[in-house]
């Protein structure tokens, strides 16, 4: 039987990794803090013990971590601008791990899956998750059996699960000799390089590079300015082509923005405002590039930087 101690979950059978661990690993790609965490996942966790032990209970939070890997490179809800993206990412990230924490129920017909979530998650969350009526329809549709191909949140919990071949499931950094050529590519080559050597850090307060739910978010015009002077600092002088350019920044955006690899806001905006909502830097706003999908450019990754919140343009 399922021991509780306090808000954590402690698993009684052998597993790779201690049930507490994998629900740490579980917030932490959530991206939630932690009583939102405790408020909103751990009621429906115990209730998934009691209903179908401990080991089933960790295979279901693994294949839910496996699932928000998957999520953070989908646009949810689909088709949605980037700013309407950035304010329901936490309905529907909640959503996918609803979905894969109860696949198992759902599928051995051991419990009614929909009727798990509303017994045991607190009326609060389920008030704040129905206020999307999108995400909320789509996540029902989920557990009670009757997504269909369509339903999105269905179709990333079975790619989890394996139903997807493999390169449907991974998408893996362009190899440096397939991409693109020019100034851009050269500035492309140059952000995965300095994330494979570390020369450029992630997800810092001094950071120029942030992974959010949308990809990576490269901030501007900090991260052009240092390409162009280490162009410069290398080759002793201004790079070939861009000592007639009257304003060579921002001939190197467009010519980023050429490649296609960067989210687009309404209106054709380019550039996405995030504010520091906690740390050393609280209410500093800034502005990037999206750059999606993230592991076009990395494929190791950190998790979301959680410090870090999506602003509405004004």
């Amino acid at each position: 039987m399922p021991v509780a101690s306090g808000d954590q979950v402690v698993i009684s059978r052998p597993f790779p990794l201690p049930l507490a661990t994998l629900m740490t690993l579980l917030r932490i790609r959530m991206g939630f803090p932690a009583e939102t965490f405790t408020m909103a996942v751990q009621p429906l966790l115990k209730g998934h013990q009691a209903a179908l032990g401990d080991q089933p209970t960790a295979h279901s939070v693994v294949l839910a971590i496996r699932a928000l890997d998957i999520r953070r490179e989908r646009i949810l809800p689909p088709h949605a601008p980037p700013e309407v993206v950035g304010a329901l990412a936490p309905r529907w990230t909640y959503a996918v791990v609803v979905a894969s924490l109860l696949r198992g129920l759902r599928d051995d017909g051991q419990e009614d899956a929909w009727g798990l979530f509303e017994t045991t998650v607190p009326p609060e969350v389920l008030n704040w998750l129905e206020q999307d009526r999108q995400v909320w329809d789509a996540l029902r549709r989920s557990l009670v059996g009757s997504a269909g191909d369509a339903n999105p949140i269905s179709q990333i919990v079975e790619t989890a699960a394996g139903s997807a071949p493999l390169s449907e499931r991974e998408v893996r950094p362009e190899p440096a000799d397939l991409m693109p050529q020019g100034l851009g590519g050269d500035f492309m080559r140059w952000v995965r390089s300095g994330l494979k050597d570390r020369s450029l850090v992630i997800n810092t307060p001094e950071a120029l590079v942030h992974r959010v739910p949308e990809g990576l978010l490269l901030l501007s015009p900090g991260i052009f300015r240092v390409f162009l002077l280490s162009n410069a600092e290398q080759s002793g002088g201004p790079r070939e082509g861009l000592g007639m350019v009257a304003d060579p920044l921002r001939h190197l955006q467009r010519e980023v923005f050429k490649l296609g690899w960067h989210l687009t806001g309404e209106g054709g905006v380019t550039l996405h405002a995030y504010v520091w909502c906690h740390g050393p830097k609280l209410g500093v706003k800034v502005h990037g590039v999206l750059i999606s999908p993230a592991q076009r450019l990395a494929e190791v990754l950190p998790a979301v930087n959680a410090a870090l919140e999506r602003q509405a343009p004004a």
